[in-house]
């Protein structure tokens, strides 16, 4: 089986073997070329287009006598004058395009040069002015630029250079000068030579830029150089530096460097007519646009013409029109202007669709014996190499392909014909004999090669028939002599010998669409609505019945099999799509629109010879990839003779040219022609509204790439298109809003995107476009969108409302420390002035009543002393009694100054530290006291609350600091007053000290003062703290004579 299937796969390739193209030599005019009009309904101001420029960005600038257009494959922009603004183009007579490699365009007007300003969309005049400086009206031709100048000539000034950066104008010669006409033909160039050639009246110009001379050729002028005088319609400059001449009489090739000139003209008496434009392609042909005669093309090294055809599609003719110009771009399209009406697109090697279609203004029916008799075309046959028949709506015509015309007709309906008056042929079949049956309403015709004659075998009725008049839509041989016919009633036998039809009793009433073989031996019936059937046998002898193997598809309509010659898959052509059944597990799987064919009814299918499969459709032609599961899809503009195509009626000849016939003719073409588009267009922005309205700006949008909007400003609409001229506007597209869309929306051929409400922030539209046969281009456009936040979402605001909610805060949490503060010094204050008048009431009542009464005990102790009887014991006891109660009042004087210091209130802070330090015992701790400069006073609070702090500082050096020395300074230093306290004790450490309530009181008592304290301390270093606080300024002191006064009075007080 395997071996069988290798043997059976060499064989299709023999079979299907591509042509032998080895030695052929390609004809350079032999060019197949889509030819396209377009005109002022396609949205062209008008239809003389004289001047053409293509771009930097890739846009083709139009220059016509009703202003300038821009167009980008689909889309027209005009630019026309416009009295109310003063950055449009002034003048409408557009003589001339160039771009400087600034990306800006000069345009020439009736009025001046226009520079345009691509950034900004505007354009400015640049006037000639007379000699009291008022502009001039100057019709002027630009036709060079580079980064630094342009070079024109104008009616008032002559030849030009003209400085971009300054505007300074150079007057090169002022003799050189155009022409008056309106219509006026413009070939002017300037060579990398140095050299600029110009139109004269009569010959042509050339003058060197370096030697700044004019030299005269073909002219009338004394100074003539070569060649007899002559008009000059058109001249072109090539890479070798020959001059061609568009003349009257034809195309001459001119050697400026030896005079030398030839002229050409087509053979065969043909006559070119007044040439008058002339470009170069990119393979080096020449393209001649004529008066009368449409346009040509001309190979310099075979030196031979030939006449390109006419529009595409349509009866119209190129030598209809005047080609006043011919304009060739980047990509090699040939832009014609066919004066009056538009412009024709001509693009090379895209349409390789040949064939006979009827145009759309012409009836079907022809009378052209060298074209179809009619244009519906219902089959094809390959009787020779050379000849074709194609069975049409009328009769049956005879192709000559080499030279694409009929050459004879059969089955012809003549008035008196006995033949069928509804439609003739329904099929073409070549048997392995090599007989020819022709499928018609009630049978077959056999045709007799020799005597060129058709006798009828009819079909036999039927009194169970469910039909009028039935047909034979299929045939296919089973042996030499029997072979089954396809038709609306059923499968029917036909015995060649007997020249019998037999119904097959198994199909009976079945409309049969479809018939084949497998290598197999199977037999594949298509059925209308009700799928196919798969026979083991075919119905020979007296088993008239086969045996049914399979069925499939109900529902569906199967037009056609085709048994794939690589994989176990049958191909099946169905009114739902291209079915492919896999003969090893049975799966049927489905290729419709989704997959990407246009139309699902596929009338027919045939292979390449890379086994692609063709198929034909409502909807045009279409060739699946059967390894890459792609379609590719062709229309009208690609040269198809309409959409609609006919069952039955498609055809592979044995050099692997496949036909396809349909309502308006029929197609023909070798597939191993077709190339997938290589170009890959750009896309551009140019349209965009915000909110509903137009984008404003003083930028032009198609030019920008960052935009900043308000965030009230955020529903962007944008309308984008492909920079594409091959596809004719049939490009897909996907779009990617960065920052909004996840991924990139599919949205085929829309070119309209809306996007509502955005949140502020930083967005990136991105867009891209596919070429016609689907592949998607690198090229991305891009625009950075940024909508700005509210000012209430401003990083500033943000800033400054944190700020000020810092502060609020701040100021909140202060002002509630500084209340707690307060409220802690409230509480502590009082808690100290209730603890001091507690001293107070205890210093009083210890003063008045336990002072008093220990006074009187004294006293009365003392009357004691001179008892009679026993003087000495009495003396005695006396005087401990007086010496204990002295130290009882002594110690109650200590306690009393303790509590309730009256020196401290009678005469402040510094003589009651006086009198405290002079309690201490000088062999146990030297004291030094320092209080200059102080005020008379302090306040009460203050020297109460100093005097406790020096009194704790000195408990804690007594109790805790082993210190031998203590000094005590209380200094002012406007406006601080601050008391130094100083021991040379063993230390401490603050953290482990702070801890205990002496540390913890000292704080305290500062704080209620609103003060500061410092300690500065550490273990075996002694002790020093600073207390600082606020106090004003005065200039009361107190000596130190007066705090010793005050010392002795407190101390004789008791």
């Amino acid at each position: 089986m395997k071996l069988t299937r290798i043997l059976f796969l060499l064989i299709w390739l023999a079979a299907f073997a591509l042509p032998d193209t080895s030695g052929a030599t390609k004809d350079p005019l032999d060019l197949s070329l889509r030819i396209d009009h377009i005109g002022v309904d396609d949205g062209l101001t008008q239809g003389s287009v004289y001047h053409l420029l293509t771009d930097s960005r890739g846009f083709l600038w139009l220059g016509t006598q009703d202003g300038l257009n821009r167009y980008d494959g689909t889309h027209f922009r005009h630019y026309r004058p416009n009295l109310n603004d003063s950055t449009a183009l002034v003048g409408v007579n557009v003589s001339g395009i160039v771009e400087d490699r600034n990306g800006n365009l000069w345009v020439g007007t009736e009025y001046g040069l226009n520079y345009y300003d691509r950034a900004t969309d505007r354009f400015t005049c640049i006037y000639s002015y007379s000699k009291d400086k008022k502009p001039l009206k100057s019709k002027t031709i630009p036709f060079y630029a580079n980064g630094q100048e342009v070079l024109y000539y104008s009616e008032t000034e002559g030849l030009v250079s003209l400085t971009i950066k300054t505007l300074q104008k150079l007057v090169l010669d002022p003799g050189v000068r155009p022409t008056h006409e309106y219509d006026q033909l413009n070939s002017t160039v300037r060579t990398p030579l140095g050299d600029v050639w110009l139109h004269a009246p009569t010959g042509l110009i050339r003058y060197n830029l370096y030697e700044r001379k004019a030299h005269y050729y073909f002219s009338n002028h004394s100074l003539n150089e070569a060649g007899p005088a002559m008009g000059v319609f058109s001249f072109h400059c090539d890479t070798a530096g020959i001059v061609w001449l568009g003349t009257a009489a034809g195309l001459i090739r001119f050697e400026p460097q030896t005079s030398r000139y030839q002229l050409f003209t087509p053979d065969g008496g043909r006559s070119l007519t007044s040439i008058y434009t002339i470009a170069e392609d990119h393979d080096g042909r020449l393209w001649l646009g004529t008066q009368r005669s449409g346009i040509w093309l001309f190979d310099k090294s075979s030196t031979r013409f030939r006449q390109v055809g006419g529009f595409t599609n349509s009866s119209r003719h190129l030598s209809d029109y005047e080609i006043c110009k011919i304009y060739i771009d980047r990509q090699g399209i040939i832009w014609a202007n066919t004066d009056p009406d538009g412009l024709a697109r001509i693009v090379p090697g895209t349409t390789f669709f040949g064939g006979m279609a009827v145009s759309k203004n012409e009836p079907h029916v022809n009378k052209d014996p060298t074209t179809l008799s009619h244009f519906v075309v219902r089959g094809f046959l390959e009787t020779s190499p050379t000849e074709l028949w194609i069975a049409t709506e009328r009769s049956l015509d005879v192709l000559d392909r080499p030279r694409n015309r009929i050459i004879r007709r059969y089955l012809t309906q003549a008035k008196r014909s006995d033949l069928p008056s509804r439609t003739l042929i329904k099929c073409l079949y070549k048997d392995p004999q090599g007989r020819i049956w022709v499928g018609t309403n009630g049978g077959v015709f056999t045709y007799n090669e020799a005597t060129s004659t058709f006798s009828k075998i009819p079909l036999p009725g039927s009194p169970n028939s469910k039909v009028v008049e039935n047909f034979v839509r299929r045939l296919l041989a089973i042996d030499d002599n029997t072979m089954l016919a396809a038709t609306e009633d059923g499968l029917f036998l036909l015995d060649v010998r007997q020249k019998k039809f037999t119904l097959l009793p198994s199909m009976a009433n079945h409309n049969i669409f479809s018939l084949a073989r497998d290598r197999a031996g199977r037999y594949w019936v298509g059925t209308y609505s009700a799928g196919f059937y798969c026979f083991e046998r075919p119905p020979i002898g007296r088993n008239t019945q086969p045996q049914r193997v399979v069925k499939g598809l109900d529902g569906y309509t199967v037009l056609y099999f085709y048994e794939d010659p690589v994989q176990s898959i049958t191909w099946m052509a169905t009114d739902k799509g291209l079915a492919a059944l896999d003969k090893k597990t049975g799966h049927i799987r489905m290729y419709d629109q989704q997959h990407g064919l246009a139309n699902p009814f596929v009338y027919g299918i045939l292979p390449d010879h890379q086994n692609r499969l063709w198929m034909s459709t409502n909807r045009g032609l279409a060739f699946f990839n059967p390894t890459t599961k792609k379609f590719k899809n062709f229309d009208l503009s690609d040269g198809l003779q309409g959409y609609e195509f006919n069952g039955n009626a498609y055809f592979r000849t044995q050099d692997g040219e496949l036909f396809f016939g349909g309502v308006n003719g029929f197609n023909r073409f070798y597939p191993e022609q077709f190339r997938t588009s290589s170009y890959m267009p750009a896309v551009h922005i140019h349209k965009m509204s915000v909110n509903e309205v137009p984008y404003q700006s003083e930028g032009y949008i198609g030019e920008m790439a960052r935009i900043e909007l308000p965030y009230n400003q955020n529903t962007v609409a944008l309308e984008f298109t492909a920079l594409d001229y091959y596809s004719d506007g049939h490009n897909q597209y996907q779009y990617q809003l960065v920052g909004y869309d996840e991924q990139w929306v599919q949205s085929g051929s829309d070119t309209y995107v809306r996007y509502a409400n955005l949140p502020p922030g930083t967005y990136t539209f991105r867009v891209k476009a596919a070429n016609k046969d689907g592949q998607w281009s690198p090229k991305i456009k891009r625009l950075t969108v940024v909508i700005q936040p509210p000012f209430w979402q401003r990083v500033w605001f943000l800033v400054l409302l944190g700020v000020l909610v810092g502060t609020v805060a701040l100021y909140w949490l202060r002002r509630r420390e500084n209340r707690i503060h307060r409220q802690h010094q409230r509480n502590t204050r009082l808690a100290v002035e209730l603890q001091e008048q507690i001293k107070k009431n205890l210093a009083r009542d210890l003063h008045d009543e336990i002072g008093t009464q220990l006074a009187t005990l004294k006293l009365y102790v003392g009357r004691l002393v001179d008892p009679p009887g026993h003087p000495a014991r009495t003396v005695s006891l006396g005087d401990h009694a007086r010496q204990l109660i002295s130290d009882i009042i002594g110690n109650i004087r200590n306690l009393l100054r303790e509590l309730s210091p009256r020196t401290l209130e009678q005469y402040g802070y510094a003589a009651a530290v006086e009198e405290l330090l002079s309690r201490i015992d000088k062999s146990t701790l030297e004291t030094h006291f320092w209080a200059d400069e102080l005020p008379s006073r302090l306040e009460a609070e203050t020297e109460l609350m100093l005097y406790r702090i020096t009194q704790e500082l000195l408990n804690n050096t007594l109790k805790h600091a082993n210190a031998r020395q203590v000094s005590i300074r209380l200094v002012y230093e406007e406006p601080l007053l601050k008391l130094y306290y100083n021991d040379d004790g063993q230390g401490f450490d603050y953290r482990e000290a702070r801890r205990g309530l002496g540390i913890g009181n000292i704080e305290s008592r500062v704080a209620l003062i609103n003060g500061n304290i410092e300690w500065q301390s550490a273990p075996g270093e002694g002790t020093r703290a600073i207390v600082m606080l606020t106090f004003r300024s005065t200039n009361r002191f107190l000596s130190l004579n007066r705090l010793e006064r005050s010392f002795k009075k407190v101390t004789a007080l008791f």
